[in-house]
């Protein structure tokens, strides 16, 4: 099955503060994955749900290593080294 597009919401048991949101989830957007959040809140319309889509970092960045290529690496000088 295609879960690219989607997503799932879960009522946030863990919810302790007002700030924290109503329900949590993931969704796939464009093959890319994201947190997501929804609060429950009051308009003037009525009752509506408000929303943020957090990237996950599924590869983060990693460190750059320095690369010397074994033809290059320094080695100690060498009397024939020089030709003068």
């Amino acid at each position: 099955m295609d879960f690219n597009n989607r997503g799932i919401l879960f009522h946030n048991n863990r919810k302790r503060q007002p700030k924290h949101p109503d329900f949590v989830g993931e969704a796939t957007i464009d093959g890319r994955r994201f947190k997501l959040a929804a609060w429950i809140k009051q308009g003037r319309r009525g009752e509506f749900h408000s929303l943020a889509f957090t990237p996950e970092e599924t590869n983060p960045p990693q460190p750059q290593e320095d690369y010397t290529p074994s033809s290059c690496q320094s080695r100690p000088a060498q009397e024939d080294d020089h030709a003068y």
